[in-house]
Protein backbone atom coordinates (compact mmCIF):
# COMPACT_ATOMS: atom_id res chain seq x y z
CA UNK A 1 0.00 0.00 0.00
CA UNK A 2 0.86 3.71 -0.62
CA UNK A 3 0.16 6.95 1.10
CA UNK A 4 -0.50 9.76 0.07
CA UNK A 5 -0.95 12.88 2.76
CA UNK A 6 -2.97 16.17 1.70
CA UNK A 7 -1.40 18.74 4.21
CA UNK A 8 -0.98 22.28 3.97
CA UNK A 9 1.52 22.96 6.47
CA UNK A 10 4.32 20.72 5.68
CA UNK A 11 7.15 20.97 7.06
CA UNK A 12 5.08 22.13 9.58
CA UNK A 13 5.66 25.45 11.14
CA UNK A 14 6.10 24.14 14.67
CA UNK A 15 2.64 24.82 15.81
CA UNK A 16 1.24 21.71 17.36
CA UNK A 17 -1.46 21.10 14.96
CA UNK A 18 0.40 20.94 12.11
CA UNK A 19 2.80 18.30 14.14
CA UNK A 20 -0.01 15.28 13.38
CA UNK A 21 0.54 15.17 10.01
CA UNK A 22 4.22 15.54 10.20
CA UNK A 23 4.22 12.16 12.52
CA UNK A 24 1.64 10.70 10.02
CA UNK A 25 4.40 11.22 7.18
CA UNK A 26 7.14 9.97 9.43
CA UNK A 27 5.77 7.15 10.58
CA UNK A 28 3.95 6.28 7.48
CA UNK A 29 7.45 5.84 6.25
CA UNK A 30 8.16 2.84 7.91
CA UNK A 31 4.81 1.00 7.28
CA UNK A 32 4.08 2.06 3.91
CA UNK A 33 5.56 1.32 0.50
CA UNK A 34 5.92 5.04 -0.82
CA UNK A 35 4.75 8.08 0.54
CA UNK A 36 3.76 11.69 -1.12
CA UNK A 37 2.80 14.54 0.71
CA UNK A 38 1.17 16.87 -1.22
CA UNK A 39 1.56 20.65 0.46
CA UNK A 40 1.25 23.90 0.12
CA UNK A 41 4.20 25.83 -2.04
CA UNK A 42 4.25 29.14 -0.22
CA UNK A 43 4.68 29.02 4.02
CA UNK A 44 4.85 31.91 5.53
CA UNK A 45 6.48 30.59 8.83
CA UNK A 46 9.08 27.84 8.94
CA UNK A 47 10.72 26.41 11.90
CA UNK A 48 14.15 25.17 11.13
CA UNK A 49 13.96 23.09 14.39
CA UNK A 50 12.24 20.58 12.87
CA UNK A 51 14.09 18.19 10.67
CA UNK A 52 12.04 17.13 7.43
CA UNK A 53 11.31 13.45 7.32
CA UNK A 54 13.12 11.11 5.24
CA UNK A 55 12.18 8.69 2.37
CA UNK A 56 8.97 11.57 1.70
CA UNK A 57 8.31 12.54 -1.97
CA UNK A 58 7.20 16.29 -1.76
CA UNK A 59 4.71 17.70 -4.26
CA UNK A 60 4.25 21.41 -3.94
CA UNK A 61 0.66 23.05 -4.82
CA UNK A 62 0.45 26.65 -5.33
CA UNK A 63 -1.44 28.39 -2.82
CA UNK A 64 -3.18 31.57 -4.04
CA UNK A 65 -5.22 32.42 -1.08
CA UNK A 66 -4.61 34.76 1.93
CA UNK A 67 -1.81 33.23 3.33
CA UNK A 68 0.06 34.12 -0.01
CA UNK A 69 -0.71 37.52 -0.35
CA UNK A 70 -0.85 38.77 2.82
CA UNK A 71 1.02 36.01 4.98
CA UNK A 72 3.94 38.26 6.62
CA UNK A 73 2.02 40.91 7.37
CA UNK A 74 0.23 38.49 8.96
CA UNK A 75 2.75 36.56 11.34
CA UNK A 76 4.00 40.47 11.94
CA UNK A 77 0.47 40.84 13.83
CA UNK A 78 1.90 40.15 17.18
CA UNK A 79 -1.68 39.70 18.98
CA UNK A 80 -3.84 41.01 16.30
CA UNK A 81 -3.96 37.82 14.87
CA UNK A 82 -8.21 37.84 15.97
CA UNK A 83 -8.44 40.28 12.70
CA UNK A 84 -7.23 37.32 10.07
CA UNK A 85 -9.18 34.58 12.56
CA UNK A 86 -12.40 37.25 12.10
CA UNK A 87 -11.82 37.47 8.28
CA UNK A 88 -11.14 33.49 8.05
CA UNK A 89 -14.40 32.78 9.39
CA UNK A 90 -16.16 35.43 7.17
CA UNK A 91 -14.63 34.01 4.25
CA UNK A 92 -14.92 30.67 5.01
CA UNK A 93 -19.29 30.53 6.03
CA UNK A 94 -19.71 29.47 2.73
CA UNK A 95 -17.21 26.30 1.14
CA UNK A 96 -15.03 26.28 3.07
CA UNK A 97 -11.75 25.26 1.91
CA UNK A 98 -12.34 27.37 -1.50
CA UNK A 99 -11.65 31.31 -0.12
CA UNK A 100 -9.10 31.08 3.07
CA UNK A 101 -6.25 28.89 3.32
CA UNK A 102 -5.30 27.15 -0.02
CA UNK A 103 -8.38 28.46 -2.05
CA UNK A 104 -9.63 27.06 -4.96
CA UNK A 105 -6.48 27.01 -7.53
CA UNK A 106 -4.34 25.46 -4.36
CA UNK A 107 -7.74 22.79 -4.90
CA UNK A 108 -7.78 22.53 -8.90
CA UNK A 109 -3.72 22.40 -8.99
CA UNK A 110 -3.70 19.72 -6.52
CA UNK A 111 -5.99 17.43 -8.03
CA UNK A 112 -4.37 17.44 -11.21
CA UNK A 113 -0.71 16.95 -9.12
CA UNK A 114 -1.93 14.16 -7.34
CA UNK A 115 -3.68 12.21 -10.54
CA UNK A 116 0.04 11.86 -11.45
CA UNK A 117 0.58 9.68 -8.93
CA UNK A 118 -2.24 7.80 -8.42
CA UNK A 119 -0.77 5.23 -11.15
CA UNK A 120 -2.28 2.04 -9.51
CA UNK A 121 -5.55 3.95 -8.05
CA UNK A 122 -6.03 0.61 -5.63
CA UNK A 123 -3.12 0.85 -3.78
CA UNK A 124 -3.53 4.15 -2.58
CA UNK A 125 -4.51 5.56 0.70
CA UNK A 126 -5.38 9.17 1.20
CA UNK A 127 -5.35 10.68 3.97
CA UNK A 128 -6.41 14.52 4.23
CA UNK A 129 -6.50 16.69 7.32
CA UNK A 130 -8.62 19.64 8.52
CA UNK A 131 -7.47 22.35 8.94
CA UNK A 132 -7.42 23.94 6.41
CA UNK A 133 -10.57 22.22 4.26
CA UNK A 134 -8.91 22.52 0.85
CA UNK A 135 -7.32 19.39 1.17
CA UNK A 136 -10.64 17.44 1.82
CA UNK A 137 -11.73 19.11 -1.08
CA UNK A 138 -8.99 17.81 -2.92
CA UNK A 139 -9.43 14.00 -1.72
CA UNK A 140 -13.03 14.18 -2.40
CA UNK A 141 -12.34 14.44 -5.97
CA UNK A 142 -9.77 12.05 -6.01
CA UNK A 143 -12.14 9.48 -4.82
CA UNK A 144 -14.66 10.93 -7.40
CA UNK A 145 -12.35 9.93 -9.71
CA UNK A 146 -10.80 6.38 -8.30
CA UNK A 147 -13.18 4.08 -6.82
CA UNK A 148 -10.81 1.78 -5.39
CA UNK A 149 -8.07 4.43 -3.08
CA UNK A 150 -9.21 4.30 0.69
CA UNK A 151 -9.53 8.48 1.85
CA UNK A 152 -9.60 8.88 5.59
CA UNK A 153 -10.47 12.03 6.53
CA UNK A 154 -9.30 13.64 9.72
CA UNK A 155 -10.19 16.18 11.90
CA UNK A 156 -7.79 17.44 14.42
CA UNK A 157 -10.18 20.21 15.07
CA UNK A 158 -13.93 20.79 14.05
CA UNK A 159 -15.25 23.61 11.41
CA UNK A 160 -16.54 26.79 13.55
CA UNK A 161 -20.07 27.73 14.08
CA UNK A 162 -23.26 26.03 13.22
CA UNK A 163 -23.80 26.38 9.37
CA UNK A 164 -26.63 24.35 8.03
CA UNK A 165 -25.10 24.76 4.67
CA UNK A 166 -21.63 23.66 5.43
CA UNK A 167 -22.98 20.50 7.51
CA UNK A 168 -24.70 19.70 4.83
CA UNK A 169 -21.90 19.80 2.17
CA UNK A 170 -19.96 18.28 4.83
CA UNK A 171 -22.14 15.06 5.05
CA UNK A 172 -22.39 15.22 1.18
CA UNK A 173 -18.63 15.37 0.87
CA UNK A 174 -17.82 12.67 3.95
CA UNK A 175 -19.77 9.89 2.00
CA UNK A 176 -17.17 8.91 -0.20
CA UNK A 177 -14.66 8.46 2.82
CA UNK A 178 -14.04 5.58 4.25
CA UNK A 179 -13.47 6.87 7.96
CA UNK A 180 -13.38 9.68 9.88
CA UNK A 181 -10.49 10.53 12.27
CA UNK A 182 -9.88 12.65 15.37
CA UNK A 183 -8.34 13.13 18.22
CA UNK A 184 -10.97 12.79 21.08
CA UNK A 185 -14.04 10.97 22.07
CA UNK A 186 -15.15 14.30 22.62
CA UNK A 187 -14.86 15.67 18.90
CA UNK A 188 -15.77 11.79 17.77
CA UNK A 189 -19.14 12.71 19.24
CA UNK A 190 -19.86 15.47 17.16
CA UNK A 191 -18.77 14.06 14.28
CA UNK A 192 -20.57 10.81 14.08
CA UNK A 193 -23.40 13.34 12.81
CA UNK A 194 -21.47 13.33 9.24
CA UNK A 195 -20.28 9.82 9.17
CA UNK A 196 -20.55 6.46 10.63
CA UNK A 197 -17.20 5.06 11.40
CA UNK A 198 -15.55 7.53 13.56
CA UNK A 199 -12.32 6.33 15.05
CA UNK A 200 -9.84 8.53 17.81
CA UNK A 201 -6.10 8.94 17.03
CA UNK A 202 -4.99 11.18 20.01
CA UNK A 203 -2.85 13.88 19.33
CA UNK A 204 0.07 11.94 21.10
CA UNK A 205 3.54 13.86 20.86
CA UNK A 206 5.96 13.05 18.34
CA UNK A 207 8.29 12.05 17.90
CA UNK A 208 9.52 11.08 21.29
CA UNK A 209 12.25 13.48 22.75
CA UNK A 210 13.99 14.20 19.87
CA UNK A 211 12.34 17.59 18.76
CA UNK A 212 12.98 18.77 22.32
CA UNK A 213 16.43 21.25 23.67
CA UNK A 214 18.16 21.50 26.90
CA UNK A 215 16.08 21.81 29.32
CA UNK A 216 15.45 25.98 30.24
CA UNK A 217 17.25 25.91 33.99
CA UNK A 218 15.14 26.10 36.84
CA UNK A 219 16.28 29.68 38.33
CA UNK A 220 13.02 30.90 38.43
CA UNK A 221 9.54 29.67 39.47
CA UNK A 222 8.51 29.52 36.04
CA UNK A 223 4.58 28.90 35.40
CA UNK A 224 4.83 28.68 30.92
CA UNK A 225 2.05 28.68 29.02
CA UNK A 226 2.97 28.33 25.09
CA UNK A 227 0.97 28.69 21.85
CA UNK A 228 -1.82 30.16 20.47
CA UNK A 229 -4.49 32.22 22.18
CA UNK A 230 -8.65 31.83 21.63
CA UNK A 231 -11.35 33.91 22.71
CA UNK A 232 -13.23 31.12 24.12
CA UNK A 233 -10.00 30.43 26.56
CA UNK A 234 -9.81 32.07 30.43
CA UNK A 235 -7.02 32.69 32.68
CA UNK A 236 -9.40 33.05 35.53
CA UNK A 237 -8.38 32.40 38.46
CA UNK A 238 -4.61 32.20 38.23
CA UNK A 239 -3.86 35.98 38.67
CA UNK A 240 -6.01 36.28 41.35
CA UNK A 241 -4.62 33.10 43.05
CA UNK A 242 -0.97 34.25 41.90
CA UNK A 243 -1.95 37.93 43.40
CA UNK A 244 -2.85 36.31 46.62
CA UNK A 245 0.04 34.52 47.11
CA UNK A 246 1.97 37.45 46.83
CA UNK A 247 -0.30 39.60 49.05
CA UNK A 248 -0.14 37.12 51.91
CA UNK A 249 4.24 37.20 51.48
CA UNK A 250 3.50 32.94 50.80
CA UNK A 251 5.78 33.21 47.16
CA UNK A 252 8.74 36.04 46.54
CA UNK A 253 7.54 38.01 43.20
CA UNK A 254 11.30 38.21 42.79
CA UNK A 255 11.44 34.37 42.40
CA UNK A 256 8.20 33.84 40.34
CA UNK A 257 7.85 34.72 36.74
CA UNK A 258 4.40 33.79 34.12
CA UNK A 259 6.13 33.09 30.73
CA UNK A 260 4.35 33.34 27.60
CA UNK A 261 5.45 32.06 24.05
CA UNK A 262 3.87 32.00 21.00
CA UNK A 263 2.43 34.57 18.30
CA UNK A 264 -0.33 36.29 20.26
CA UNK A 265 1.98 38.11 22.83
CA UNK A 266 -0.33 40.81 22.44
CA UNK A 267 -3.36 39.14 23.38
CA UNK A 268 -1.59 38.16 26.30
CA UNK A 269 -0.37 41.38 27.28
CA UNK A 270 -4.07 42.50 27.08
CA UNK A 271 -5.82 40.49 29.18
CA UNK A 272 -3.08 40.49 31.81
CA UNK A 273 -2.77 44.34 31.64
CA UNK A 274 -4.16 45.28 35.14
CA UNK A 275 -2.57 42.40 36.79
CA UNK A 276 -1.42 43.53 39.53
CA UNK A 277 2.21 42.02 39.67
CA UNK A 278 3.36 43.25 36.19
CA UNK A 279 7.23 42.50 36.94
CA UNK A 280 6.83 38.47 36.73
CA UNK A 281 5.56 38.90 33.31
CA UNK A 282 7.39 37.71 30.39
CA UNK A 283 6.44 37.85 26.67
CA UNK A 284 8.89 35.70 24.73
CA UNK A 285 7.09 35.78 20.86
CA UNK A 286 6.90 33.14 18.80
CA UNK A 287 9.89 30.06 19.71
CA UNK A 288 10.91 27.44 17.68
CA UNK A 289 9.60 24.53 18.71
CA UNK A 290 12.74 22.83 19.81
CA UNK A 291 13.14 26.13 22.04
CA UNK A 292 9.36 26.04 23.21
CA UNK A 293 9.93 22.73 24.46
CA UNK A 294 12.91 23.12 25.94
CA UNK A 295 10.94 26.03 28.19
CA UNK A 296 7.90 23.24 28.51
CA UNK A 297 10.72 21.19 30.47
CA UNK A 298 12.24 23.46 32.28
CA UNK A 299 8.67 24.85 33.92
CA UNK A 300 7.94 24.78 37.44
CA UNK A 301 4.36 24.05 35.98
CA UNK A 302 2.71 24.74 32.65
CA UNK A 303 -0.54 25.71 32.01
CA UNK A 304 -3.06 24.39 29.71
CA UNK A 305 -5.89 26.51 29.10
CA UNK A 306 -9.22 25.26 26.98
CA UNK A 307 -12.91 25.09 27.02
CA UNK A 308 -15.79 23.19 26.39
CA UNK A 309 -19.47 24.02 25.60
CA UNK A 310 -22.35 22.50 23.38
CA UNK A 311 -20.03 22.70 20.40
CA UNK A 312 -16.72 21.58 21.53
CA UNK A 313 -15.79 19.00 24.21
CA UNK A 314 -12.66 16.94 24.82
CA UNK A 315 -9.96 19.10 23.52
CA UNK A 316 -6.68 17.06 23.72
CA UNK A 317 -4.63 19.23 22.10
CA UNK A 318 -0.72 18.25 20.79
CA UNK A 319 -0.04 20.96 22.94
CA UNK A 320 -1.32 18.55 25.86
CA UNK A 321 0.74 15.68 25.15
CA UNK A 322 3.47 18.27 24.25
CA UNK A 323 3.57 18.92 28.37
CA UNK A 324 3.08 15.34 29.11
CA UNK A 325 6.30 14.45 27.10
CA UNK A 326 7.82 17.25 29.25
CA UNK A 327 6.73 15.47 32.56
CA UNK A 328 6.19 18.77 34.24
CA UNK A 329 3.07 19.08 36.30
CA UNK A 330 0.25 20.87 34.58
CA UNK A 331 -2.35 23.23 35.53
CA UNK A 332 -5.39 23.34 33.27
CA UNK A 333 -8.30 25.82 33.69
CA UNK A 334 -11.04 24.67 31.38
CA UNK A 335 -13.61 27.49 30.69
CA UNK A 336 -17.47 27.25 31.07
CA UNK A 337 -18.28 23.49 31.41
CA UNK A 338 -16.81 20.53 32.57
CA UNK A 339 -14.74 18.45 30.42
CA UNK A 340 -15.15 14.91 31.76
CA UNK A 341 -13.01 13.64 28.98
CA UNK A 342 -10.02 15.60 29.89
CA UNK A 343 -10.30 15.03 33.65
CA UNK A 344 -10.28 11.16 33.20
CA UNK A 345 -6.81 12.11 31.02
CA UNK A 346 -5.46 14.27 34.03
CA UNK A 347 -6.26 11.66 36.85
CA UNK A 348 -4.72 8.67 34.28
CA UNK A 349 -1.17 10.72 33.18
CA UNK A 350 -1.09 11.87 36.81
CA UNK A 351 -0.97 15.14 34.94
CA UNK A 352 -1.51 17.79 37.83
CA UNK A 353 -4.76 20.05 38.17
CA UNK A 354 -7.58 20.49 36.52
CA UNK A 355 -9.39 23.45 37.50
CA UNK A 356 -12.76 25.37 35.61
CA UNK A 357 -12.82 29.07 35.52
CA UNK A 358 -15.15 30.04 38.29
CA UNK A 359 -14.25 31.06 41.94
CA UNK A 360 -14.97 28.16 43.62
CA UNK A 361 -11.29 26.67 41.82
CA UNK A 362 -9.34 29.61 43.64
CA UNK A 363 -8.45 27.94 46.47
CA UNK A 364 -7.37 24.55 44.65
CA UNK A 365 -5.55 26.74 42.45
CA UNK A 366 -3.90 28.68 45.39
CA UNK A 367 -2.83 25.04 46.92
CA UNK A 368 -1.97 23.45 43.66
CA UNK A 369 0.68 26.48 43.06
CA UNK A 370 1.90 27.05 46.69
CA UNK A 371 2.50 23.14 47.08
CA UNK A 372 4.74 23.13 43.71
CA UNK A 373 6.74 26.36 44.48
CA UNK A 374 7.52 25.01 48.18
CA UNK A 375 8.90 22.01 46.58
CA UNK A 376 10.68 24.10 43.99
CA UNK A 377 12.29 26.11 46.96
CA UNK A 378 13.63 22.85 49.01
CA UNK A 379 15.07 21.30 45.91
CA UNK A 380 15.98 23.96 43.49
CA UNK A 381 12.97 22.13 40.84
CA UNK A 382 9.61 20.42 40.72
CA UNK A 383 10.30 17.32 39.59
CA UNK A 384 8.31 15.41 37.30
CA UNK A 385 4.86 13.55 37.93
CA UNK A 386 3.83 11.96 35.02
CA UNK A 387 2.53 8.60 34.65
CA UNK A 388 5.20 7.40 32.04
CA UNK A 389 4.19 3.52 32.15
CA UNK A 390 0.24 4.85 31.52
CA UNK A 391 1.72 7.09 28.56
CA UNK A 392 3.84 4.90 26.79
CA UNK A 393 0.54 2.58 25.37
CA UNK A 394 0.31 5.93 23.73
CA UNK A 395 2.38 6.42 20.23
CA UNK A 396 1.88 7.27 16.66
CA UNK A 397 3.22 3.47 15.94
CA UNK A 398 -0.20 2.88 17.76
CA UNK A 399 -1.87 5.12 15.79
CA UNK A 400 -0.71 3.97 12.41
CA UNK A 401 -0.99 0.05 13.57
CA UNK A 402 -4.80 1.23 14.15
CA UNK A 403 -5.24 3.38 11.11
CA UNK A 404 -3.58 0.22 8.94
CA UNK A 405 -6.34 -2.47 10.69
CA UNK A 406 -8.96 -0.65 9.66
CA UNK A 407 -7.97 0.01 6.02
CA UNK A 408 -7.87 -3.69 5.87
CA UNK A 409 -11.03 -4.18 7.52
CA UNK A 410 -12.80 -2.44 5.26
CA UNK A 411 -10.58 -3.75 2.00
CA UNK A 412 -12.00 -7.32 3.82
CA UNK A 413 -15.21 -6.27 3.78
CA UNK A 414 -15.60 -4.87 0.03
CA UNK A 415 -13.86 -8.18 -0.98
CA UNK A 416 -16.30 -10.19 1.03
CA UNK A 417 -20.17 -8.77 -0.19
CA UNK A 418 -19.49 -9.80 -3.41
CA UNK A 419 -18.25 -13.64 -2.78
CA UNK A 420 -21.72 -13.66 -0.13
CA UNK A 421 -23.72 -12.36 -3.40
CA UNK A 422 -22.44 -14.73 -5.81
CA UNK A 423 -22.48 -17.83 -3.39
CA UNK A 424 -26.57 -17.69 -3.06
CA UNK A 425 -27.74 -18.96 -6.55
CA UNK A 426 -30.78 -16.83 -7.80
CA UNK A 427 -33.85 -19.08 -7.22
CA UNK A 428 -36.62 -19.12 -9.48
CA UNK A 429 -40.12 -17.84 -8.87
Amino acid sequence: MKLLLLTYHFPPRGTAGSMRNYAMATVGCTVFQEVVVAKAAFTPQVDDSIPEPQGCNLIEVPNWDYRFFFGKLASKANGKSFVWRKIRGVLGVLLPGLWTEGGLWYVIRGYQLANRCLRDAEDWVIYSSYRPMADHWIAFLLKLRYRKIHWIADFRDLPPGRNAIRHVMLRFMLQQAEMVSTVSKGLAAKLESLHPKVVTMPNVCFPPGSLSGTPVVQDYFRIVYTGSLYSRQSLFPLPKALASLFDEGLLDPARVRLVYAGKDGGIWDRRLGDFAYPQILENKGLLTLAASRALQAGAAVNLLLSWCDEDHCGILTSKFFEYLEAGQPILGIVNRNPDPELEDWFSRSHAGQLAYAHEGCLRSVRQFILEKYRIWIQEGQVPSCVNREFMAQFSWENNMKMMCRQINKSIHEKSTVPQQLVSQPHQPA
